[in-house]
């Protein structure tokens, strides 16, 4: 029983850790407002890249809106990375001012296609390099305002995800877990000095930080976790820039959920184990923000398990003697300080009957989570492809000013 009972303070001792880092960065993120940039009159050039694999359903529209973005048109030039598109998509693209790369690998890999793109751009052609996502659609002002942030000394630049469409109960939440993300993981850091983490798409560099960052990285999936980790180590601090608004199609059923959760899932723990031991000999030279990108970031559990295993623990430790398992307001405790972290994210107008029934599909969402723990032996060797078929901004439940 004296097992039992060690085991059960380790786990709380884990909660305990969880609750308080997720919690203050909900709340420092909540006291400041993020940065506020003068206007720059000179315009940086810039490249925007698009790895496209088979996205033949929305490439074509997305691009469309690349080239019409409120940013001097002789400034960027839109390039769309084409991994077995099909010919007729190809032309489409190339019709509409497009410049198209093809490339064609044994295994794609997204950071496969960016290299190959990346060799191509010169930093005497462009000064930044913008990485989206072939379903991504950026605000008119998006250009603008990572230039801003660009002529004010910042190379390495994260845009804010906002959902493109909430048209499920997946997608809600998909959405909600969007907004949590930034609030904790990119506002919460950059307010106490520290880095946002990248998110994959929506990324602005410098072009020539980018080629030398991303030229070392041979990742199959999470590639952006391997990017951060590169830029902060050359020592660059990453800026959220929350008025750069990107619009990301979200999941709208449990088998995409499926797919893209065990390809984050894997990555998060392998890079964990990986980049551990570096992370601590950087925490030994000063530099918190490495060891805060590379450890805690992917230390705790996703959410979505942790709102499911701390009802169910704590209605366990109602039922088991407090000697071998705390009590259980102990854990209700935790549970209550978690809610409100999670709650004190998200914008008012979130709360609506769409929101209440898309928390219905919680039970789901965990259990499917739960269970990818056990099916992530292989995920980090193999592409996983999320398909889209968004073509244009439909959110119904929030307004990007809402979000702010």
């Amino acid at each position: 029983m004296a097992v039992l009972s060690v085991i059960s303070y380790l786990v709380y001792s884990f909660f305990v850790a969880t609750i308080l880092f997720t919690l203050f960065f909900s709340i420092t993120a909540k006291l400041k407002k993020g940065k506020q940039l003068k206007v720059a009159e000179k315009k940086a050039t810039i490249a925007i890249l698009i790895p496209a694999y088979k996205e033949d359903e929305v490439i074509i529209s997305v691009s469309e809106q690349m080239m019409t973005l409120d940013y001097p048109a002789e400034c960027y030039t839109v390039f769309v990375i084409a991994d077995q598109l099909k010919d007729k998509t190809i032309e489409s693209l190339k019709s509409i001012g497009v410049n198209v790369v093809p490339v064609s690998f044994e295994k794609s890999t997204k950071a496969k296609s960016l290299n190959y793109c990346l060799d191509k751009i010169s930093p005497d052609d462009f000064d930044m390099v913008l990485i989206s996502d072939a379903d991504n659609i950026l605000s008119k002002n998006f250009l603008s305002k990572i230039n801003n942030a660009f002529q004010a000394g910042y190379h390495v630049i994260q845009g804010r995800r906002v959902a493109k469409n909430l048209d499920s109960n997946y997608a809600v939440l998909d959405g909600a877990s969007e907004i949590i993300n930034n609030h904790i993981f990119r506002k919460g850091p950059n307010a106490v000095g520290l880095s946002a983490s990248l998110i994959g798409s929506g990324m602005a560099f410098a072009t020539t930080d980018i080629k030398e960052a991303l030229s070392e990285i041979k990742a199959i999936g999470g590639f952006d976790k391997v990017l951060q980790l590169n830029v902060i180590e050359k020592g660059h601090t990453i800026l959220y820039m929350e008025d750069a608004i990107i619009y990301d199609e979200k999941v709208s059923d449990s088998d995409n959920f499926k797919n893209q959760r065990k390809r984050w899932l894997a990555s998060q723990y392998i890079y964990l184990a990986k980049f551990s031991g570096r992370a601590f000999a950087q925490l030994f030279r000063g530099n918190f923000d490495y060891f805060n990108i590379a450890v805690l970031h992917n230390l705790f559990l996703p959410r979505v398990l942790n709102l499911g295993l701390l009802p169910i623990l704590s209605i366990a430790a109602f039922f088991v003697n407090p000697a071998y398992m705390l009590g259980d307001w102990p854990w209700v405790s935790l549970f209550g300080l978690y809610i409100f972290a999670m709650l004190l994210a998200l914008p008012g107008k979130f709360y609506n009957r769409n929101f209440l029934r898309a928390i219905l599909s919680l039970p789901g969402a965990f259990f499917n989570m739960f269970m990818l723990l056990f099916k992530l032996k292989g995920a980090d060797k193999t592409f996983i492809h999320t398909k889209h078929s968004k073509t244009s901004v439909d959110n119904s439940l929030f307004s990007v000013d809402d979000q702010k």
